[in-house]
């Protein structure tokens, strides 16, 4: 049904036509007009094909016995030209949102298919990353362990030099320059957790390093002993 926004007069007369809204005189004249204007009869017509199956639908209840002398005690003493206005108004509505109400119920009895959404497959990240760290023989010396969501290291010794310096434990990003995890023990313990920023690093050509340092202001910002050991990250 065309939007009450965008009728204009002809289409207004010609469902007030339908609706049944004018008085036996206006009738008189607009089905006169019908007879010999194509084009309003043609719009007449649309409105009878919209409107039809809806008034078959509406079934005739009687008024209460009573009604119309209790209406007119309450009415001034030529109440037809307000009823008239009230009356047009109220049957313009009402054939309105009945029709916009079938339409509706139309729209909600055709089926929609349902929305498929397609879920990214999860990433699957490696929680776990590893490292072997050897002389420039191939010896192992000590093993390193990570736990890459808290960043948690473990060290095992295997075979260090015993010297006056101790070991410092450094994690060299792939192109990146070395950063000290720490010192590690004579028991093989270290307190350090790798930084959030060195985190994302692991596993992408990271390289862990072993190198003799002096205890004095550690950790250092290079190494600046021997490197003993070296090996690479390997996630699991």
């Amino acid at each position: 049904m065309p939007d009450s926004a965008t009728i204009d007069e002809d289409d207004l007369a010609a469902a007030e036509l339908m609706l049944g809204v004018p008085t036996e005189a206006e009738r008189a004249v607009l089905q006169a007009r019908a007879d010999r204007d194509p084009t309003f009869a043609a719009r007449v017509e649309r409105w009878n094909e919209r409107l039809a199956p809806l008034f078959m639908e509406i079934a005739p209840v009687p008024a209460p016995a009573g009604s119309w002398d209790r209406i007119a005690a309450r009415l001034p003493v030529d109440p037809a030209p307000v009823l008239q206005r009230r009356v047009r108004r109220w049957q313009w509505a009402t054939g309105a949102a009945t029709a916009v109400a079938a339409g509706l119920a139309v729209l909600l009895a055709i089926p929609t298919p349902p929305v498929v959404v397609e879920r990214p497959a999860p990433v699957i990240v490696p929680q776990l990353a590893v490292a072997q760290l050897s002389d420039e023989s191939g010896t192992p010396l000590l093993a390193v362990g990570i736990e890459r969501r808290s960043g948690q290291v473990s060290v095992r010794l295997q075979d260090l030099p015993a010297a006056a310096r101790v070991p410092e434990l450094w994690i060299i990003p792939s192109g990146g320059t070395p950063r000290s995890l720490g010192l590690i023990r004579a028991d093989g313990t270290i307190d350090v957790a790798i930084p959030h920023d060195l985190r994302a690093s692991l596993g992408k050509d990271a390289t862990l390093a072993v190198s003799m340092e002096l205890p004095e202001g550690a950790p250092h910002a290079a190494p600046a002993g021997p490197v003993v050991a070296t090996g690479a990250v390997v996630t699991l």
